[in-house]
């Protein structure tokens, strides 16, 4: 049996054995025999603090960070008519999430419970489900939630959440089986714990209705999929997080969540986690994603490695060791770069920007065996950026003299990215240098400068003088 524990789709480090073993003393017995109350097992414990780890740097809380309400304050558009619409609650989420509300539309498909006369019984009811279109998003949702608005917000709020997750190409449904798939389903929920939703998630964390014409019978009931004492905890987690202090709205949590919430609360105070860590650790690393983008690469790099003594997650250290070298390669620190690579392919094998960087290194080495080895596993990988790929792959092809070949990867590079590349254009343009084109070649090195590269200032000022 799997405990429930998840790692965002990627190889767990624990074997099956020590899982087994894992089960053998529950964490709540060993609260029982310290004479402390039942809360959360050990490992449902780490999960979650694991979770809120990897969001603390994916997702950087904001300064106003809150737990959201339904009321007219989060959700003015919703309360600014007397009866609930899908299109409001669309508009809502959207500015909720930052999310642009033209791409996200609806459709209502009807079921059993829409057919009059015909008794049923439904449980877990509550699901939607949302279809990447060309224009966006299309969330198709149970007809019958329109009948019960606790049960569309709900949803609509799972679905807006993985909407986000798409944006950002969090890679949440990104997972190789079924059962990672579901772990990854259950995960979203912490999500929207960290989101803000966590008290609007716990207040219809358990809900059922029953109508009767007389005839026919309807009955329906709902439980979310995640154990009520992983969502009271992550809530309690979170509400340390943001320091909140105020929790009036836990009178509107039904009884058994609300004395969950209560103990998880008590619990996170005589035991905190070490999160403040995690969370100085995520701003830290924000903050040397910021200097880079500025180009001040020696002082991204000493931010990067204060962050690094603070964490303590394997996967957070994995891409501070990529943060590093990719801004030693900036500073042409080239072999330095490859030690910090290898450092973090260490840690997590399948890491295909950390691959693609090598690849990157090695071709500008020389080593062009090893910038083969990596571009191979970078592909193979599923998780590397195809502009940035792109771009490598032709440079290894112009370092074998391959000009074809090269020039179709560099258009392939050009025509992917959405965002600028770092160096596409300063790559190109000396491919084009050495080709003897340069009057196209220097119409790219001024597109480079145009960008602020500092290496290719530096090499327009040499070409002028």
């Amino acid at each position: 049996m799997k405990l429930f524990g998840f790692n965002f789709g990627k190889k767990s480090d624990k074997s099956e054995k020590q899982i087994e073993n894992a089960q053998e003393i529950p964490f709540e017995k060993k609260q029982e025999q310290k004479g402390k109350f039942p809360v959360i097992t050990q490992t449902d414990k780490e999960w979650v603090e694991t979770s809120f780890q990897h969001l603390l740097v994916a997702y950087p809380l904001k300064e106003n960070a809150q737990n959201i309400l339904f009321n007219k304050d989060f959700f003015p558009k919703s309360f600014s008519d007397e009866k609930l619409t899908i299109s409001n609650l669309i508009e809502d989420l959207s500015n909720l999430l930052e999310l642009d509300a033209d791409k996200i539309d609806f459709v209502l498909e009807k079921d059993i419970s829409d057919s009059y006369g015909t008794p049923y019984s439904a449980e877990n009811i509550n699901y939607s489900q949302t279809v990447v279109t060309e224009d966006g998003y299309m969330i198709c949702i149970p007809n019958e939630l329109t009948k019960r608005p606790n049960g569309l917000l709900l949803s609509l709020i799972v679905e807006f959440i993985r909407i986000s997750l798409i944006e950002s190409d969090f890679g949440i449904d990104k997972n190789d089986n079924d059962e990672d798939r579901w772990y990854a389903e259950l995960f979203i929920y912490i999500i929207g714990v960290y989101f803000g939703f966590g008290v609007i998630l716990c207040q219809n964390f358990i809900a059922s209705g029953y109508s009767t014409d007389g005839f026919w019978e309807t009955k329906w009931n709902y439980v979310l999929p995640v154990p009520k004492e992983v969502m009271t905890y992550a809530l309690a987690l979170y509400c340390g997080l943001i320091k909140e202090e105020n929790f009036e709205w836990k009178e509107m949590l039904h009884s058994s969540v609300k004395i969950q919430f209560e103990k998880a609360m008590e619990f996170l105070e005589k035991n905190p986690p070490s999160l403040d860590d995690e969370l100085e650790a995520a701003k830290l690393i924000e903050q040397s994603h910021q200097e880079y983008d500025k180009n001040k690469f020696d002082f991204s790099i000493s931010l990067s490695n204060k962050a690094l003594l603070l964490t303590q997650n394997k996967l957070t250290k994995a891409d501070i060791y990529n943060l590093i070298g990719y801004n030693q390669i900036r500073n042409g620190d080239f072999e330095s770069s490859i030690t910090n690579f290898e450092k973090a392919i260490e840690i997590y094998q399948y890491y295909g920007v950390a691959h693609d960087n090598l690849a990157y290194v090695h071709t500008k080495l020389g080593n062009l065996e090893k910038a083969k080895y990596h571009l191979e596993e970078a592909i193979n990988s599923e998780e590397t950026v195809l502009d940035y790929h792109y771009r490598n792959v032709a440079l290894y092809y112009a370092a074998k003299n391959e000009t074809q070949k090269a020039e179709e990867y560099f258009d392939m590079a050009f025509k992917e990215a959405e965002q600028p590349v770092d160096l596409l254009e300063l790559d190109y343009a000396n491919f084009l240098f050495n080709q003897g084109k340069n009057k196209e070649g220097m119409q790219y090195l001024e597109m480079a400068v145009k960008k602020e590269e500092p290496e290719a200032i530096e090499q327009m000022k040499k070409m002028r003088n």
